[in-house]
C-alpha cells in the first residue's frame, strides 16, 4: 500500500506527523516505479490543498491538510475536476511545501515575495534576513543559505537577536573576524563568512543603511582560498582519457555509469555534473543534446557525436533520466548523489594512474584539447579523442 506521511510544526515548536492511504498498492517496492505518474498527480493534488489552505500568508496545520485531503480523494468527481484543473508543470510553493526523495527533483519550487520590509529602524541581521528571503523569492537558495548560515554566526557572536548599524564598523569587522578564529574556524570558513559579511555590507551601502568602505576589510583575510595551497594536479593528458574510456570495469555497473557520465560529459564540450545528472530523454533533440545550465540558466546545443552516441546508446531512455545516479532506489537528492559520484569518480583515477581525479575535469580537458588544436567550440565538429 502506497501512503502519504505528512510533517509540519506545530505552535509549540514541535512537529506533527499524520499518515493517509492511497489506492494503490503493490506486493514490493517496484509498485513507486510501475505507478510513478499516478504518485506524482497525487503528490501534486496534495501540495493543491496545502498551498489552498496556506492562500492567507499562514502555515496550514497538518491535521487540516489530511482531513481536506483525505476528503478530496474520497470525491472521485472533484478529484477528477481538480486533475483537470491543476497544471501539472506549475512550480511548488517551497515556502509552504518540501517534497521528500525521491521525488524531490521530479518538481521545480518557487518562494513568495519575502515578508520582511525594509525600515529605518532595521538592523544588519535583520537586512541579511531581508536578502535570504530575496534569494529564496528568485530561486538563489544556495545563495540564501549562505546568507542564512551569516546571521546565525552573527547572532551568536553579538549574542544578540539585533545588530545596530551605528555599531558595524572596522573594529565590529575586525573583532567578528577573530571570533571565528577563536571558534576553531579553518582559514577557508572564516574568509566565507567573511567574504559574505563583506557583500552583505557593501549591499547596504547602496541601500543607504551603512557606509560600509574596502578599508573595513583591509586586515582580515576574506580569501576563501586556502593560504598553503596545494600542488596544482597536472593536467589530464589524452592518454589518460583514452585509459578511462577503455577502462574494462567488469561488472562494476557503479563505476561504469559514473565514467560513462564523466566521459559523455567531456565528449559533449565540458559538462557539469548537475547538468548531466538530469539529462532526459527530451535534450536529446535530431541529433542534438540541447540542455539548460542549472548554475547559469544559458541555453547550450552541441551536436552528438560518435563517441557520446555509443555511451547513450548502453541506456535505456524511457527513464526520467538518461543516467540512473537519481532514479528511485537511489537516494534522489543530488547533492547525496554528488558526494557518492565523488567517491567513484577518485577510484577511477587511481585505477588510471591520475589520483584526486573529479568530475569538473572533464570541463578542463575539453578547454585544454580546444587550446592546444588552435581551434575554437564553434567549427569544432569532431573528435580527435
Amino acid at each position: 500500500m502506497v501512503y502519504f506521511r505528512l510533517s509540519g510544526p506545530k505552535s509549540d515548536g514541535s512537529r506533527s506527523v499524520r499518515s493517509f492511504n492511497t489506492d494503490i498498492s503493490g506486493a514490493d517496492s517496484s509498485v513507486i516505479e510501475r505507478d510513478r505518474d499516478r504518485i506524482l498527480t497525487y503528490i501534486r493534488l496534495v501540495c493543491h490543498v496545502v498551498e489552498r489552505l496556506g492562500s492567507d500568508g499562514t502555515s496550514p496545520a497538518v491535521d487540516a491538510v489530511v482531513n481536506a485531503a483525505r476528503a478530496l480523494f474520497k470525491d472521485e468527481e472533484r478529484c477528477r475536476k481538480a486533475v483537470r484543473t491543476i497544471d501539472r508543470d506549475a512550480p511548488l510553493r517551497g515556502d509552504l511545501v518540501a517534497v521528500g526523495s525521491p521525488f524531490h527533483n521530479c518538481f521545480t519550487y518557487i518562494y513568495p515575495d519575502p515578508a520582511i520590509e525594509m525600515t529605518e529602524e532595521s538592523d544588519l541581521l535583520t537586512f541579511i534576513a531581508f536578502k535570504s528571503r530575496s534569494s529564496r523569492s528568485a530561486n538563489k537558495i544556495s545563495t540564501s543559505r549562505s546568507y542564512s548560515y551569516l546571521k546565525k554566526e552573527l547572532t551568536q557572536f553579538s549574542g544578540s537577536p539585533q545588530i545596530p548599524w551605528n555599531v558595524v564598523g572596522q573594529t565590529f569587522v575586525k573583532e567578528f573576524a577573530v571570533w571565528l578564529m577563536h571558534r576553531g574556524y579553518k582559514d577557508t570558513t572564516q574568509g566565507y563568512y567573511l567574504s559574505m559579511l563583506r557583500t552583505i555590507l557593501f549591499q547596504s551601502r547602496e541601500e543607504g543603511f551603512c557606509d560600509a568602505t574596502s578599508e573595513w576589510f583591509r586586515s582580515v583575510n576574506i580569501s576563501v582560498v586556502p593560504k598553503e595551497q596545494k600542488t596544482p594536479e597536472k593536467r589530464i593528458e589524452i592518454d589518460v582519457l583514452k585509459k578511462i574510456a577503455d577502462l574494462d570495469l567488469g561488472d562494476n555497473e557503479d563505476l561504469a555509469m559514473v565514467r560513462d557520465m564523466f566521459m559523455f560529459a567531456f565528449y559533449s564540450r565540458g559538462m557539469e555534473l548537475v547538468d548531466v545528472a538530469h539529462l532526459t530523454a527530451e535534450n536529446i533533440r535530431d541529433g542534438i543534446l540541447v540542455y539548460r545550465k542549472r548554475l547559469t540558466g544559458k541555453e547550450i546545443r552541441v551536436p552528438i557525436e560518435k563517441e557520446a552516441l555509443n555511451i547513450l546508446n548502453r541506456y535505456e531512455l524511457n527513464g526520467r533520466y538518461i543516467f540512473p545516479l537519481l532514479e528511485t532506489g537511489r537516494s534522489g537528492l543530488f547533492a547525496t548523489r554528488r558526494n557518492w559520484v565523488n567517491t567513484q569518480i577518485k577510484t577511477i583515477g587511481n585505477m588510471v594512474g591520475y589520483p584526486g581525479l573529479t568530475f569538473v575535469r572533464n570541463i578542463d580537458a575539453w578547454a585544454a584539447l580546444v587550446s592546444e588544436m588552435h581551434i575554437t567550440e564553434s567549427i569544432f565538429n569532431r573528435s580527435y579523442l
